[in-house]
């Protein structure tokens, strides 16, 4: 789920904290969680976020472009978690004000900036990504979510 950084405090201690913090978002376990309206810190735990209401891509609307990738015959436990924040951390890079986003523990709904809509849902086997809005080339999106992949190959090694 979101975690506070003064929990984080409670449970590591202030010495040790920068140094969780950074293996944690290094590793792409954790990251920054920046759509709060307050001057506390939080972190975002895709892997401890609860399974919710499954969102309904059939009916969603929009484009509708999907993109799979595919992971052969079982996809690992933790790739959709550390794409979840590897598209966080991208999301609060970018200059300006993005929405909120959704996220189950086996989907998401993301808004970049008011370029991109998109929706990514993990299955068994694959990751599902549906454009949903695209005010740029829709395939930009897609790009750049394959760019994400492959900074999460990074952290994952050569069987990614």
């Amino acid at each position: 789920g979101i975690i506070s950084r003064d929990l984080l405090v409670y449970l590591w201690g202030e010495d040790d904290l920068a140094f969780v913090l950074k293996f944690l978002e290094q590793n792409l376990i954790m990251c920054r969680w920046g759509f709060e309206k307050t001057d506390k810190l939080y972190y975002a735990v895709p892997s401890m976020i609860p399974h919710g209401p499954h969102l309904d891509y059939e009916n969603i609307g929009g484009l509708g472009l999907k993109a799979a990738f595919s992971f052969r015959r079982y996809l690992t436990l933790g790739v959709f978690e550390r794409l979840v924040c590897q598209v966080l951390q991208s999301t609060l890079a970018l200059k300006g004000q993005s929405k909120e986003p959704i996220i189950n523990g086996d989907n998401s709904r993301h808004w970049l900036l008011e370029d991109y809509e998109f929706c990514m849902e993990r299955q068994p086997d694959l990751i599902m990504v549906t454009v949903i809005a695209s005010k740029k080339s829709p395939i930009k999106c897609i790009t750049r979510i394959l760019k994400m992949f492959q900074k999460v190959k990074v952290f994952l090694g050569e069987g990614f």
